[in-house]
């Protein structure tokens, strides 16, 4: 088993400007899960900024939940892809677990520069479908991407809350719609995030002064949620494939160079 990461009290004693900073991350946290999935991450780094070391994970997996349920109440499941929800749970449920053992043991930094570099080259995949006309017949569908993207999907949310890029990567290669895409991303992540609690419960991430802090950006996650679905619904798919990818790029990156 592995050890149990000693964290400090993280209700915070902030300033004026660091308060501005968390109802902004909150934002962020509700855009991401209601569909434009890239704005997501700038939750996790500002949180970072605010609370260093492992203990910004506990802050933000309860946002992401808090998230996440409201994501699946107001979407519904209608164009769910539950089949392919069922292709990358498993993958991304060891992932997970093997996240919750090397977490003590590896630094969060070097990871997430991993992960942005498998992103980066999902999406040279991505746009590099047209020169290869049998692609669509042979690996979007194939078990071994599908796991692949799995295990290191749920690594990835273990380790550094960073699936979402890999997912919706993963997601647009499949060639999904914007409601399945919106959708099937929703049902995941809520899925995955609620099995991620009791791993990061027993590392000591998850406290009552860190759930108290999460409560006061409910309203800010709701707020960010419902006008990122103003912003969805007025895109239409082909644009919204752009900026969804433009979006998952600058994320990327930024996990590179972080």
């Amino acid at each position: 088993m592995p050890r149990r990461i000693p964290q400090r009290r993280v209700m915070p004693d902030f300033s004026t400007t660091d308060w501005m900073l968390a109802v902004l991350a909150s934002l962020f946290c509700g855009v991401g899960k209601s569909g434009l999935a890239g704005l997501g991450l700038l939750n996790v780094l500002i949180m970072a900024h605010l609370f260093p070391g492992p203990a910004s994970s506990g802050v933000v997996l309860p946002m992401l939940v808090a998230a996440d349920v409201l994501a699946v109440c107001v979407i519904g499941r209608r164009d769910v892809d539950w089949r392919e929800i069922a292709r990358v749970g498993l993958p991304m449920l060891l992932g997970i677990i093997a996240g919750w053992w090397l977490m003590p043991f590896i630094r969060k930094e070097m990871f997430s520069r991993l992960v942005g570099w498998m992103v980066l080259g999902m999406v040279a995949l991505h746009l590099g479908r047209q020169l290869a006309p049998r692609f669509d017949e042979l690996l979007p569908r194939s078990r071994l991407f599908a796991w692949a993207v799995g295990l290191l999907g749920g690594l990835a949310t273990m380790i550094a809350n960073a699936a979402g890029p890999l997912s919706v990567i993963y997601f647009l290669i499949l060639g999904f719609t914007k409601k399945e895409f919106v959708a099937t991303m929703a049902w995941l992540f809520l899925i995955l995030n609620i099995l991620k609690l009791p791993f990061s419960a027993q590392q000591g991430l998850i406290q009552a002064t860190s759930l108290g802090f999460n409560a006061l950006l409910v309203p800010g996650i709701a707020a960010g949620f419902f006008l990122g679905r103003w912003a969805v619904a007025s895109i239409p798919q082909k644009p919204f494939e752009r900026v969804v990818m433009v979006l998952t790029v600058i994320t990327a990156l930024k996990l590179v160079v972080s």
